[in-house]
Formats: C-alpha cells, sequence, structure tokens
C-alpha cells in the first residue's frame, strides 16, 4: 500500500513543481499557450524565460541580483501584432505614466524612449505612423519601425539625420542616445552604471529585444543584448525614466517620472 501512494505522489508533485515555470503573457497571441523549449542564448544568460507561440513576446528574467533587468523579445513579422506610440490621436498626451498608457492603450507592452527637456518637450526625432511629431537630433541615434506586407521590420540609425522620414513605409519612429552595438561588436563607453533603458534588433529587423534593468552602464546593456541574441542595440531615454511595463507591472520597482515619449506593443 506505501508503495502505491508513493506513485501517485510523486506525479502530483512534480506537477506541482513544474507549472509556476510555464508563465507566459496574455494568452491571445496563439491558442496553443504550451511551454516551449529554452533557446540557447537564454541559458547562456543565466535566466528564467517565459514564452508563448508566434507572434509572441518571450520574456527573460536576469537572475543576477547585483543588475537586475528583464528583456523582453518580441517578434516583429508575427501576425496581429500592433504597435502604438503615446502620440496616436487617441492616446496623446505631453507627458504620461507608461502604465497608464499601457492601460489606455491596451498595451501588453510599454517602454519609454525618446529623452526630454523639464518642460517636456521630447529631445530628438519622433515618427507616429508617418507623421513627424518631433524633429531630428543629428548627435543622437534612432530606432525606426517600417510596415511590412507581413507586420514589421526595424532599423537603428546612428544618426536621425540618416534617416528618410519621407519613406511611405516609415511608420514610426523614436530616438534616443547613443548606438551601443553595431553588427555584433559593443561599442565603448565610461563605465557609469544606472537605471536604463535600451533595444536591440536581430534576424533583419524582424525581431526587436526590449531592455530595461538598473546597476547597469552602456556597455552592460550591450553586452546582455549581444548573449541574447540581438546584433545591433540602443540606449533609450534612462535615469527616472527607464521603463518596461509588461501586462500593467513595472518592471523596475523604484519610483519614476513621466515620460515624453513610448511606445506600446500589443
Amino acid at each position: 500500500m506505501q508503495f502505491k501512494k508513493i506513485k501517485l505522489i510523486f506525479p502530483l508533485t512534480a506537477a506541482l513543481f513544474l507549472f509556476p515555470s510555464c508563465m507566459t503573457l496574455s494568452a491571445s497571441y496563439g491558442q496553443n499557450s504550451a511551454c516551449q523549449k529554452e533557446a540557447p542564448s537564454t541559458t547562456a544568460l543565466n535566466s528564467v524565460s517565459r514564452q508563448l507561440p508566434p507572434p509572441a513576446f518571450q520574456v527573460i528574467k536576469s537572475s543576477t541580483p547585483r543588475s537586475p533587468y528583464t528583456i523582453v523579445k518580441v517578434n516583429l513579422a508575427g501576425e496581429g501584432l500592433h504597435i502604438i506610440s503615446n502620440f496616436s490621436k487617441d492616446t496623446s498626451k505631453r507627458v504620461l505614466n507608461p502604465r497608464v498608457f499601457a492601460k489606455i492603450s491596451g498595451s501588453q507592452l510599454v517602454i519609454n524612449t525618446t529623452p526630454f527637456k523639464k518642460d517636456g518637450s521630447p529631445v530628438g526625432l519622433i515618427i507616429e505612423e508617418g507623421h513627424l511629431i518631433s524633429q531630428v537630433n543629428k548627435k543622437y541615434t534612432a530606432l525606426a519601425i517600417y510596415k511590412e506586407e507581413s507586420g514589421y521590420s526595424a532599423r537603428i540609425f546612428d544618426s536621425q539625420e540618416e534617416i528618410d522620414i519621407n519613406d511611405a513605409s516609415l511608420y514610426l519612429a523614436a530616438g534616443g542616445f547613443w548606438t551601443i552595438l553595431r553588427d555584433g561588436k559593443i561599442n565603448d563607453f565610461i563605465d557609469h552604471k544606472d537605471y536604463r533603458t535600451a533595444v536591440g534588433i536581430a534576424d533583419d529587423g524582424k525581431t526587436l529585444f526590449l531592455m530595461s534593468g538598473k546597476k547597469l552602464s552602456y556597455m552592460d546593456c550591450a553586452e546582455i543584448l549581444q548573449k541574447a541574441g540581438a546584433r545591433t542595440a540602443m540606449q533609450f531615454d534612462g535615469g527616472r525614466s527607464a521603463q518596461l511595463v509588461i501586462n500593467g507591472k513595472n518592471t523596475i520597482a523604484a519610483p519614476r517620472r513621466k515620460v515624453a515619449a513610448a511606445l506600446g506593443f500589443k
């Protein structure tokens, strides 16, 4: 009798142990919500992964306590994906809390983008649905998102003046600071650690990596994104502006300021 009880208890215990490891974002992207096998890059990052079938957001969390960070891997070519900025006519605000923007726009993911002045005006390029919202700043880099026949593609430009703002396929653009990773090579910067927000691309612009964390330098962010699979990466506004919101919750718990620009993914 004792042997039979042990046989019953073991599978139940195993099931209870394994179930929490299959946490995902909302299952609205795809019918099959079963856990998928972790990619080698996820293991190399010494992280915990949660993911959905394409078009999915794969969440990678660091297990390093001194410099915690979160990365979300986005399939830009995925069917049903929609990207929006806070300058959409339905959500336009001068400055906003990214968590509030996530709620009013219905976005599962929101990341802060372009730096701004004390009066809330953006410093650098912003384009929303092909419309120029804020002018080019040639000193700084930018993320450009293009509409394709299926989904989107993304490019990172070292200088905002390199972007053809008259390109009919240019859908959104968000300025940042500097390129930290180009074609797999990390650029050198002063090793100053702070709250950081960064973005990377891979697969000819079909894969986008959104990242936020604390106690990180620019080069730390570049190395982390490189290990995640990004080939090129740039910094968005950091410090107290750094925010990555997933399903309504900010991945950085410290008090955050309102920002002038953000991108939402849903």
